[in-house]
């Protein structure tokens, strides 16, 4: 990786982090990914405190854009499927609903993306 190439993941990944900071803060849903594993296994979603996530101690894994799987009638609104990790803990996953990558960047960079 060139030092350009460096500094400029660095800047994405702290304007990801403020980003995300702030849809924590502002009370946008939030939902932890559990695994469940009695009916040959599927994702469940429940409801968690943002404010007990800490952003310093975790670390971006994984961001990918999606339909709310939680919604009868996908498509209505942005939805973001976030891995996390904290030193010496198990990655996990949050849904955030009311943002994605796409539109943070759209609005960062004044440029219009496609799906």
């Amino acid at each position: 990786m060139t030092d350009n190439e460096a500094i400029f993941k660095d800047l994405i990944l702290a304007h990801i982090r403020e980003q995300l900071a702030s849809h924590f803060s502002n009370g946008d849903p939030v939902l932890v990914r559990n695994y469940v594993d009695d009916a040959g296994g599927y994702y469940d979603y429940s409801p968690i405190d943002p404010s007990s996530i800490s952003l310093d101690d975790c670390q971006l894994i994984a961001w990918e854009d999606i339909t709310d799987p939680t919604d009868q009638q996908p498509d209505r609104c942005a939805c973001s499927l976030i891995t996390l990790s904290t030193d010496g803990g198990e990655p996990f996953v949050v849904l955030l609903k009311g943002t994605s990558l796409g539109d943070m960047l759209r609005d960062w960079t004044g440029l219009d993306y496609v799906d």
